[in-house]
């Protein structure tokens, strides 16, 4: 366990140490990039439900792809899957006549 947090936490630092490489060639300045990239995506409410919105998307496809490929299932479809959820989430909330304690767990 204590290994796997450690390479989590080398590859973070080599990303963000090979992305300031790429700010410092060309011409900005990394740690206000990252101060900027951190302030302005995490502290706050509105930055942070931003964030959080934004992320959905890609963090639920990504975990029922671990969950799929932890099983020996290999399926690609995840995206287009939840797309496709909330389409149809979508359409049955707006024509669905039901009272919001049904409407809640049928979608």
């Amino acid at each position: 366990m204590r290994q796997k947090i450690l390479n989590a936490v080398i590859g973070i630092v080599v990303a963000l140490f090979l992305g300031a490489i790429l700010l410092l060639l060309q011409g900005y300045d990394p740690l206000a990039t990252y101060e900027a990239l951190f302030r302005y995506s995490l502290f706050g409410y509105y930055p942070f439900a931003t964030t959080l919105r934004n992320a959905v998307p890609l963090v639920l496809p990504g975990l029922s792809a671990a969950i799929a490929f932890a099983s020996g299932v290999v399926n690609l479809g995840q995206p287009g899957q939840l797309v496709m959820g909330a389409l149809f989430a979508t359409v049955g909330g707006l024509y669905l006549d039901l009272p919001p304690a049904l409407m809640i767990p049928t979608l």
